[in-house]
């Protein structure tokens, strides 16, 4: 099916970086190249050098997002580096909306995104030949189907665009967990479809949309907030490089809505030793927001330290006093209008500080005053 839909033949040769212990690599890679008879190139490993280096020898790369991050860090990725290549392909987590319009005006190839899942391989992707939506992974592939299903009912959610609790059915399906009969029923609805575990909405062209995972929904004074829309609001700022979005306990609305943001290294603070004591606060200590950023916060009493806060803000900083000023004096102001358009209010965050090399927005610490 991949062999066709991505238009494989025997004069394809695959650059094959991914672990083969994953679905990606050994699946999605390997079985694509055997299927139509193409060839591979098979390295241990990603390494930005050996990557730029064989891609005059290949004509299609699978790889995860960070790969083409990385990709995107050299200077010497153009579109010269990328003549002899007919196919980019991102999968195993979501593509960054910058990351796909950046690779396209670098080497005027627009990378192809799709989704899938150990349960099931392979479930949808964006077309070769048509449209290939940033953000998107496409419409289900032939053969499978996908429906999105309201999330405290189970009823199928027919009207677009409306989130809910992605279900797969099709060949693809595995038939169960090994020796887990409980929970291949509690994975499985009375009629068959499996439940993915993701959050996604199906747009009016049938492309999927994924919003994130069940468990990462979280729920702020009752209502439902999608942690993959507010990163996409937050990636979209400037200076920003990526985000990773959680819930974290709150005194009055049971879960705040909290974001840990990697900044540009371009538009970095300027540091100075602060003039004036810390309180207590919350400040995040990692920079790897997707592997590391949900919970990767650690308490900090700030005593000595330099730090950084956003000038100009208009929001309750109650974890601070003093610090030092940010080189961009808009950048709280449009992250407070970019989460109050998602519908979070004031009081459901707090600080805005740069610790650490990260951008931390955090609910308001309790018994805190409000500077």
């Amino acid at each position: 099916m991949l062999a066709e839909a991505w238009r494989f033949t025997g004069h394809d040769v695959l650059l094959h970086t991914l672990p083969l212990f994953h679905i990606h690599g050994l699946f999605a890679a390997i079985n694509t190249v055997l299927a139509s008879a193409s060839g591979i190139l098979l390295l241990p490993k990603f390494e930005l050098p050996s990557a730029l280096k064989h891609m005059s020898e290949v004509t299609v790369f699978m790889g995860v997002p960070t790969h083409y991050t990385r990709l995107l860090q050299d200077r010497r990725l153009n579109r010269e580096a990328t003549a002899h290549m007919r196919l980019f392909v991102s999968g195993s987590a979501p593509l960054l909306v910058d990351t796909h319009r950046e690779f396209l005006r670098r080497t005027g190839h627009v990378i192809l995104e799709r989704y899938g899942m150990t349960e099931t391989l392979i479930n949808t992707s964006n077309p070769y030949d048509g449209p290939r939506v940033a953000g998107s992974v496409g419409p289900a592939l032939p053969g499978v189907a996908a429906r999105v299903t309201n999330r405290d009912s189970g009823a199928v959610e027919h009207q677009a665009d409306v989130i809910g609790t992605l279900e797969i059915a099709g060949p693809n399906v595995f038939a169960g967990y090994w020796r887990d009969p409980e929970k291949t029923s509690a994975e499985f609805t009375a009629d068959g479809w499996f439940k993915t575990g993701d959050l996604a909405r199906i747009d009016r062209s049938g492309y999927l949309h994924i919003a994130g995972r069940v468990k990462d929904l979280v729920i702020s004074g009752g209502c439902n907030v999608y942690p993959r829309e507010v990163e996409s609001e937050l990636d979209a700022l400037p200076g920003v490089a990526e985000s990773a979005v959680f819930g974290a306990p709150h005194p009055d609305f049971g879960e705040g809505v909290t974001a840990v943001i990697v900044p540009r290294p371009e538009r970095c603070c300027r540091k100075r030793r602060s003039s004036s004591p810390s309180t207590s606060a919350w400040l995040a200590t990692r920079s790897q927001t997707r592997t590391a950023g949900r919970g990767a916060a650690q308490k900090y009493d700030g005593q000595g330290a330099e730090e950084c806060l956003a000038c100009n803000l208009r929001m309750p900083l109650s974890c601070f006093r003093g610090g030092t000023m940010c080189d961009n004096d808009t950048l709280g102001d449009m992250i407070e209008y970019r989460l109050r358009s998602a519908g979070l209010s004031r009081r459901q965050f707090g600080a805005l500080s740069l610790g650490a090399g990260v951008l931390s927005l955090l609910p308001p610490v309790a018994g805190a005053r409000p500077r």
